[in-house]
């Protein structure tokens, strides 16, 4: 701590030995040592509370990283659902779209009930058909449609090409 050798405590202890005497020499040293182990022990105390502080300091700076990343992560959870509940609404009109477009095709094939389905697939409205579908694809379709709609629903007649 303060570097001082043997040699230089041992010319210290006889120059204190002729000052202050044979007789009153223990007295003294108790008393040098009680202060130097009271300095020794508020310096521990001190550098105790100095090692503290800079643990609550580092505390408190974990704290406000884990705060903000928490803030940043319930932001971010938030625009997600406000992307799927945005979502959630689009389809929702898209099947309201689709209902009230079936009506309408239930409410035409319901007023001529002569009409096959692919007649009435005809009459479906705009945004229903399909624009990337070929002329050729939406006859065979079509055909396809048709064989479904003559087709009887009677089992034996299965059974017997079967």
């Amino acid at each position: 701590m303060f570097d001082i050798s043997f040699g230089e405590m041992m010319v210290v202890g006889v120059v204190a030995l002729v000052v202050i005497g044979p007789e009153r020499l223990p007295k003294v040293a108790r008393t040098v040592g009680s202060f130097v182990g009271k300095a020794q022990r508020y310096a521990t105390q001190v550098r105790n509370d100095i090692n503290a502080q800079i643990e609550l300091e580092e505390l408190r700076k974990t704290q406000q990283e884990i705060r903000d990343a928490a803030q940043q992560f319930e932001q971010s959870i938030s625009q997600e659902i406000k992307a799927a509940e945005t979502e959630v609404a689009h389809i929702h009109q898209q099947v309201d779209e689709i209902r009230a477009d079936l009506n309408q095709i239930e409410a035409n094939t319901e007023s001529d009930p002569g009409q096959s389905p692919s007649a009435a697939e005809q009459n479906l409205p705009a945004h229903m058909e399909n624009p990337d579908v070929d002329a050729e694809e939406q006859a065979l379709r079509n055909q396809q449609m048709d064989l479904f709609a003559n087709r009887s629903p009677d089992p034996t007649t299965s059974a017997k090409s079967g």
